[in-house]
């Protein structure tokens, strides 16, 4: 898990902002950390009172969580607060409201001619592989999509095709900006530094080629033998 999502579960689960865990049983987790991950259901063989069972087979229960976060949501202008992007965590944890958006200073303008309206959109979500997330908001005023995601820098956005900003949310999870109507949105990931990497392995190939090239060995030519 990335920094700041490890500290987002386990400071909704109590633990403390210095907390290290190097093994996660998520089943033993709190309903709190539970809801800000976004888990639906739990399967264990430990008894979980504090969770409805929905069904068991065996040793295993099927719990379900109540009203866990969900994966996509879309959050209008005036339901969404600005503060310093290293202050966001610490106010998320503090108050994990849902009717609320967290985020950094620098992304004010990006909706500031929408005016302070509040509302709610919908949206729907895909995810076609790993590094990629395909989602469709409709909404009738400006606003944010907030993806359960892991926010990192490798993640790009284009929203109808257009390259747009991806920002960080909550402290740990992932925003995109969206005008009113609908939209195809699409967010990648790439490694940070991925190209520049493969460039330079390239380049070390060549170079080690050059060097074995100029290494080997010359043969000499031998006297004729014969007078």
């Amino acid at each position: 898990m990335l920094a700041n999502p490890y500290r987002a579960v386990f400071g909704a689960a109590g633990e403390p902002a210095d907390y290290n865990n190097q093994q996660l049983d998520g089943s033993e987790l709190p309903i709190p950390a539970l809801q800000i991950a976004g888990v639906k259901f739990v399967i264990t063989p430990a008894a979980r009172p504090d969770l409805e069972l929905a069904s068991k087979a065996g040793p295993d229960h099927l719990y379900r969580v109540p009203d866990p976060m969900p994966r996509v949501a879309f959050f209008a202008s005036g339901n969404a607060d600005y503060r310093p992007q290293g202050e966001l965590l610490d106010a998320f944890l503090s108050e994990p409201r849902r009717d609320r958006l967290l985020l950094p200073l620098e992304t004010e303008p990006y909706l500031a001619a929408a005016g302070p309206l509040a509302g709610w959109g919908s949206v729907t979500y895909a995810r076609p592989s790993s590094d990629e997330i395909r989602l469709e908001s409709d909404s009738r005023q400006a606003g944010f999509v907030h993806v359960l995601e892991s926010y990192d820098p490798g993640w790009s956005a284009e929203v109808d095709g257009r390259r747009t900003a991806v920002t960080i949310a909550n402290g740990f999870s992932i925003a995109v900006p969206v005008a009113p109507g609908r939209h195809a949105i699409r967010l990648r990931y790439q490694t940070v530094g991925r190209t520049v990497g493969w460039a330079l392995s390239f380049l070390s190939t060549g170079m080690l080629l050059i060097l074995i090239w100029a290494a080997r060995p010359i043969p000499h030519s031998r006297p004729d033998p014969t007078p």
